[in-house]
C-alpha cells in the first residue's frame, strides 16, 4: 500500500479528489440538463460495475438475481406503502426487475376506488360517479353518467385506461366508457343485441358481453365482444359463437387466457352446467357440471383455480356451499361451506384469500360478519366485525386493504358510510363517508 512522505501529499490528495468530484457533479448536470442521460443511470452503471468486481473477488456461487427475490412477496404494494414517489423512480434506475416492480408501486400510488350509481331508496336511483384515493382523505365527485343504474342493470370492468359500464337505454345495450385521464364519458357502440344480467369481462384487452336477458325477457346465448375495427381502429362490437346453453346472472372470471361461465339462470331454470371460451374465441367447451345449481353466484380466481361460491338454489334458496374448478384435470372439487347463507353479501379477493362481508341472512337482517377462506389451508376463518352491519354494499381492494362502502342497514336504511380493513393489523378503520348513500351500487379500482 502506497504511504503518504507528509501531510502536504494528503492534503493535495485529498484536493485534487474533491475537484474531480465536483467536475463530475457538473458534467452530469449538464448531462441532465441536455436530456441525454439522467444521475440515477450514472450511479446504476457505477453499482454494477463495483458489485460485479466484488463478485468477482468474492464469488457466492448462486446464480439467483433480485428478480427471484422480487418474485416472492408483495414488494409493490409495500413500497408504495414506504416510499416516496421520488424513490420509487429511483429504484427503477437500478435494474429491470427493480423499474417493474417500480412501476406496479407508482401505478398502484395513482389508484382510486371509484363508486357509480346505486339507490337512494327503494324508488330512486342514481347516477352520480364518485373516488376515493388511496391517501383516503376525501371523496372527489365525477361526472354523472347518462343514466341512472344499479348492479342489477349494469356491470362495470376497468381496461385500457377507461372504466367500462353497461346500460340498458330502449330496446339496445349501451356500454358508456369513462376516460380515467381526462374525467370524461363517451358513448360507446350500441351491442348487436339488447341484453342485460350477462358475463361482462376483460380478456386479452377485449370487453365480452355474453348471455343474459333481452328486453322481453328471453336468456340468451349469444356473445359479443367490444374492439377495435380492423379497418378503422375505431371501437366495434364483433358477434362471436354463442355459448353452449342460455343463461342469465352466471359465475364469470378469466383464468389463464380462458373466459369461464358457470351456472345462472337458463330458461326459468337455475343451472348447474359450465363451460368456457378459448384465447381464440372460436368455440365454447362444455365443462363438467359444478357441483350444485346456482343463480348469482360469486365467482373469483386463486392462484389456479376457479371458485364458485353462494348464490340462490333452484328453489331460490341462499347457499353457503362453495366448490373449486381444477382446470387442468376439469374436476370441481367440494369445499367446506361458509358459517352461514346470507343473500346480497361482498366478495373479494385480497393476498390469495376470499373475503365475504356482511349481506342479509334468513330473516332478512343485515350483518356485519365478515370471514375469509384460506385455500392452502382449506377452511374459513372468522374476522373482527364491521362497525356496520350492511347487506348490498359495494366491495373492493385497494393498496393491501379491503374496502366496504354504503349498503343497507338495519331498518332498511341506505348507508354512506365506508371502511376498511387492514389484513396485517387485523382491524377495521372508519373512512370518509361517500357524499351519497348508495345500496347496490358498483365498485371498481382504477389507475
Amino acid at each position: 500500500m502506497h504511504s503518504f512522505s507528509n501531510s502536504k501529499d494528503f492534503h493535495v490528495l485529498r484536493c485534487t479528489t474533491k475537484g474531480l468530484r465536483e467536475e463530475m457533479d457538473a458534467l452530469l448536470e449538464c448531462l441532465e440538463v441536455a436530456c441525454l442521460v439522467r444521475r440515477e443511470t450514472v450511479l446504476h452503471a457505477m453499482h454494477r460495475r463495483r458489485f460485479a468486481a466484488v463478485q468477482l473477488k468474492n464469488p457466492i456461487g448462486d446464480s439467483r438475481g433480485l428478480s427471484d427475490v422480487l418474485e416472492v412477496g408483495d414488494w409493490a404494494e409495500r413500497l408504495g406503502d414506504h416510499c416516496s414517489i421520488r424513490d420509487v423512480f429511483a429504484l427503477a434506475a437500478v435494474s429491470s426487475s427493480s423499474r417493474q416492480m417500480a412501476e406496479d408501486a407508482i401505478r398502484k400510488s395513482r389508484m382510486h376506488l371509484y363508486v357509480l350509481g346505486g339507490s337512494s331508496d327503494q324508488h330512486s336511483h342514481l347516477s352520480s360517479v364518485e373516488r376515493l384515493g388511496t391517501e383516503a382523505t376525501a371523496w372527489e365527485t365525477l361526472p354523472p353518467m347518462a343514466t341512472a343504474r344499479t348492479r342489477f342493470s349494469a356491470l362495470a370492468v376497468v381496461m385500457a385506461g377507461g372504466l367500462y359500464i353497461s346500460r340498458r337505454m330502449q330496446l339496445t345495450a349501451i356500454v358508456d366508457r369513462l376516460d380515467l385521464n381526462m374525467g370524461t364519458w363517451e358513448e360507446l357502440p350500441a351491442m348487436h343485441q339488447m341484453r342485460h344480467s350477462c358475463a361482462f369481462a376483460v380478456m386479452g384487452g377485449r370487453l365480452y358481453a355474453c348471455g343474459g336477458e333481452d328486453f322481453k325477457g328471453r336468456t340468451l346465448r349469444s356473445v359479443e365482444r367490444l374492439g377495435p375495427d380492423s379497418l378503422n381502429d375505431i371501437a366495434a362490437w364483433e358477434t362471436l359463437p354463442s355459448m353452449t346453453e342460455a343463461r342469465c346472472s352466471p359465475a364469470f372470471a378469466v383464468l389463464r387466457g380462458h373466459l369461464y361461465v358457470c351456472g345462472g339462470e337458463g330458461h326459468g331454470s337455475t343451472l348447474s352446467s359450465a363451460e368456457r371460451l378459448g384465447p381464440n374465441a372460436d368455440n365454447w367447451w362444455a365443462l363438467p357440471s359444478m357441483e350444485e345449481a346456482r343463480f348469482s353466484p360469486a365467482c373469483a380466481v386463486m392462484g389456479s383455480r376457479l371458485y364458485v361460491c353462494g348464490g340462490e338454489g333452484p328453489n331460490g334458496n341462499m347457499l353457503s356451499t362453495f366448490e373449486r374448478l381444477d382446470p387442468d384435470t376439469a374436476i370441481w372439487e367440494t369445499l367446506p361451506p361458509m358459517s352461514e347463507s346470507r343473500l346480497r353479501p361482498s366478495f373479494a379477493v385480497m393476498g390469495a384469500r376470499l373475503y365475504v362481508c356482511g349481506g342479509m341472512n334468513d330473516e332478512g337482517l343485515p350483518l356485519s360478519f365478515v370471514e375469509r377462506f384460506d385455500p392452502d389451508v382449506g377452511a374459513w376463518e372468522s374476522l373482527p366485525l364491521m362497525s356496520e352491519a350492511r347487506h348490498s354494499c359495494a366491495c373492493a381492494v385497494m393498496g393491501r386493504r379491503l374496502y366496504i362502502c354504503g349498503g343497507e342497514g338495519p331498518s332498511g336504511r341506505i348507508l354512506n358510510s365506508v371502511e376498511r380493513f387492514d389484513p396485517d393489523a387485523g382491524t377495521w378503520e372508519p373512512l370518509p363517508s361517500m357524499s351519497e348513500v348508495r345500496s347496490l351500487h358498483l365498485a371498481v379500482v382504477a389507475a
